[in-house]
């Protein structure tokens, strides 16, 4: 199937995102061990809430390259765009999501695990977020 009808989408997207997770699973939680919060272990529940951001870098058709960007970090994604342009599947080295897209606004949730590199990390870090995203800058 072309490429050539696929929606191209706006480059920035903003947005509340909500978080349950146990452990600091990542560089973006507040209570990740480079964030300098005390008394968390590896199974406590922890939850928070905040804006963030999704930059997509490159679009090739289905086909994309974004930047999820919080206050402390920032990550490499990749993506795929399904071939109507409502739904975008997304996945880096520690997290997965689902999308939906109506529109300039842009809904979904996904897991994410220690990003640490251990399987220790990996195994005692695990969260559940949410995204709602709005179009900043058109395509």
């Amino acid at each position: 199937m072309s490429n050539l009808n696929v929606r191209i989408l706006p480059k920035l997207w903003t947005g509340p995102t909500s978080t349950t997770a146990i452990g600091a699973v990542v560089e973006h939680s507040p209570f990740h061990e480079s964030s300098k919060v005390q008394g968390l272990t590896n199974q406590s529940l922890n939850t928070h809430s905040e804006e963030r951001s999704m930059e997509i870098v490159y679009q090739n058709g289905q086909h994309l390259e974004m930047r999820w960007k919080s206050p402390r970090h920032e990550d490499l994604l990749i993506g795929i765009l399904s071939t109507d342009g409502t739904q975008l599947q997304v996945a880096s080295r520690y997290a997965q999501a689902l999308f939906i897209i109506k529109g300039n606004a842009m809904t979904g949730s996904g897991v994410s695990r220690g990003s640490g590199g251990t399987f220790e990390d990996w195994s005692d870090h695990f969260s559940v977020w949410t995204a709602d995203f709005t179009a900043v800058e058109a395509g």
